[in-house]
């Protein structure tokens, strides 16, 4: 009914500040608390967060937060996203 692609959406996320400290430390800036952010900035934080998670965390829990964080922001937006991060892996 009202259809927005994927590049027109925003999405509210909430970042703990564990969540953003812990992103930091692995080389991905994330401010803490209430984020409004487009599909390209979230985009470009989940690959971020993909590379970290790839590059390999000693800790599984700090893992587990971390796909966590980058599913919350993938999530908001919709299967489309999901869809959309896959093909930009391909």
């Amino acid at each position: 009914m009202f259809e927005k692609s994927l590049n027109e959406m925003t999405a509210t996320v909430t970042v703990e500040d564990r969540e953003s400290l812990l992103a930091d430390q692995h080389g991905v800036t994330i401010e803490a608390g209430s984020l409004t952010l487009t599909w390209s900035q979230a985009k470009t934080l989940a690959l971020k967060l993909d590379k970290a998670i790839a590059g390999g965390i000693t800790y599984k829990t700090m893992e587990n937060r971390l796909r966590a964080l980058r599913n919350s922001l993938v999530w908001a937006f919709g299967p489309e996203a999901e869809e959309d991060i896959k093909n930009e892996n391909a």
